[in-house]
């Protein structure tokens, strides 16, 4: 009995080693091919893209407290005109930096 299972394993061996060498080989065949179609990005056709809608960084450069109400003057990354945000009361904070609407 001990001949043949020695068989046994050496047989399972040797398909395993197979099996692993194909897969490699296929992985290698794969990973080296270069891609022969272009990527593309979906655009809608019917949809018009507004170039007034794209946001901005603004950044809080100013706070002001006038009347009983707070002013937050933000600065745009683009360097437009400044964005003032009024909210009642004197006790509200301004964000530091919020996203928005780009001018043109």
């Amino acid at each position: 009995m001990t001949p043949r299972r020695d068989h046994i394993t050496r047989t399972r061996l040797l398909a395993l080693l197979l099996s692993g060498l194909l897969a490699a080989a296929t992985l290698i065949a794969t990973a080296t091919t270069p891609v022969l179609a272009a990527g593309r990005t979906y655009v809608p056709q019917n949809e018009v893209v507004d170039p007034k809608n794209t946001l901005e960084l603004c950044r809080l450069s100013k706070r002001r407290i006038e009347e009983g109400k707070t002013k937050c003057i933000y600065k745009r990354q683009s360097g437009g005109n400044d964005t003032v945000i009024t909210m009642d009361g004197t006790n509200n904070a301004c964000q530091r930096e919020y996203r928005c609407k780009r001018e043109n």
